[in-house]
């Protein structure tokens, strides 16, 4: 069930905020002609790596002025319902790290491979409870307690927050 809201839920949403994709990429374009698109390797479901999608934000290992507004909005990552839609993100779930930095924690951290039992998500409980700096422990507690609490209202409750904080321009 949860794949077929994925599935329904992550296409309207393609659909729905298309305009506002084609700004971003026409805005993008223009700053400096460099792709607009950018693949980051995650790791993913049964700790298989997949390219995870963004709409470029940073050039030289700088943020752009328009990668600032669309990172203050989230819209950088409107391209990970791509990855909704492909099967290796869920709308809801513990986000997905790279492959360097979830073998870092990994070995602080043995039970952080129990994320990969699930499909990793855009939004999810950590984003939404704690700091974007936490320290990792405090994020695999609230991904854990995702995991073990899971219903379709908690991801409701959790879609909604991610929503409303983005439109809002602050931070998850």
């Amino acid at each position: 069930m949860k794949r077929t809201l994925d599935l329904v839920i992550g296409s309207a949403l393609v659909i729905l905020t298309l305009p506002l994709w084609l700004i971003a990429v026409l805005a993008i374009w223009i700053e400096d002609r460099g792709p607009v698109f950018i693949r980051q390797l995650r790791v993913g479901q049964g700790g298989i790596p997949f390219p995870m999608w963004k709409l470029r934000s940073m050039r030289d290992g700088r943020v752009t002025r328009v990668g600032s507004l669309l990172r203050s909005y989230h819209i950088d990552e409107l391209a990970q319902l791509l990855n909704v839609i492909t099967g290796d993100m869920s709308l809801v779930g513990p986000r997905p790290e790279r492959p360097d930095i979830a073998d870092d924690i990994q070995r602080e951290l043995p039970d952080f491979d129990l994320r990969c039992l699930v499909r990793p998500g855009i939004a999810g409980l950590a984003q939404v409870s704690a700091e974007y700096d936490s320290d990792p422990e405090v994020k695999l507690r609230y991904d854990l307690m995702y995991m073990c609490d899971w219903s379709l209202m908690l991801d409701v409750r959790l879609l909604l927050h991610s929503v409303s904080t983005s439109l809002s321009g602050s931070g998850v």
